[in-house]
């Protein structure tokens, strides 16, 4: 019989897939844990052009930060101090389209600030103290933030940045109580699906040749 959780209903073959949620992020001295996205962002206050920083973020082991909902950009913009005023974030104006990082990430979700002056066709993005993103030369030199997700999750978890935590698959055929008392076990429990960011990263490592699924309603 299958099993649900948050909507979700299950199936595999042979087994009902289970997932988990565990364990809030850690992060290296210096880096501060984001619980919006599962992973550690840091300022760095030297100022470099948009591929500098991005360089810079690259020999840390990570990258530009990624901005994907309201709550991220809340907590971003709360860490910019004022003598900062703007740092770069990993957004780039494209032939007038928005992408984070290269062509292959659209930039979904917006909080640009209004009546900015004409942007360039090629522009980069910062992120302010009040949150608003704004727009430059990207040869201009600035401040940026970094992010990266190493050492996020114990092994055979993954790390889910939508929601700030780690999932794991168990292909395991259940009860709805076994499966729960099994998740708890191992200091998590079964998943909750908050958003459907979240929903899409479930969805991509549920979907495989051992497990179906599909959604019905709860």
């Amino acid at each position: 019989m299958p099993s649900r959780s948050s909507g979700l209903e299950i199936h595999s073959s042979p087994g009902v897939c289970i997932l988990a949620s565990c364990r809030s992020v850690t992060c290296k001295t210096g880096w501060t844990p984001n619980p919006y996205s599962g992973s550690c962002v840091k300022i760095f206050r030297d100022k470099k052009s948009w591929d500098g920083a991005r360089s810079s973020c690259q020999k840390e082991g990570a990258d530009l930060i990624k901005i994907i909902g309201s709550k991220i950009n809340t907590f971003l913009s709360g860490h910019i101090t004022p003598d900062l005023k703007t740092v770069y974030i990993g957004l780039r104006m494209i032939n007038y389209k928005l992408h984070w990082l290269d062509e292959s990430i659209e930039a979904l979700y917006n909080n640009e600030q209004k009546l900015q002056p004409s942007r360039a066709q090629e522009s980069c993005g910062q992120i302010n103290k009040d949150g608003y993103w704004i727009f430059t030369d990207c040869a201009s030199v600035h401040s940026y933030y970094c992010e990266k997700s190493e050492d996020l999750c114990p092994d055979e978890w993954l790390p889910s940045y939508a929601s700030g935590t780690c999932i794991k698959i168990h292909k395991q055929q259940t009860t709805w109580s076994i499966a729960r008392h099994r998740c708890n076990t191992q200091g998590g429990d079964l998943v909750m699906i908050m958003n459907a960011d979240m929903n899409v990263f479930v969805h991509g490592n549920v979907d495989g040749p051992e497990c179906k699924k599909r959604q019905t309603p709860f």
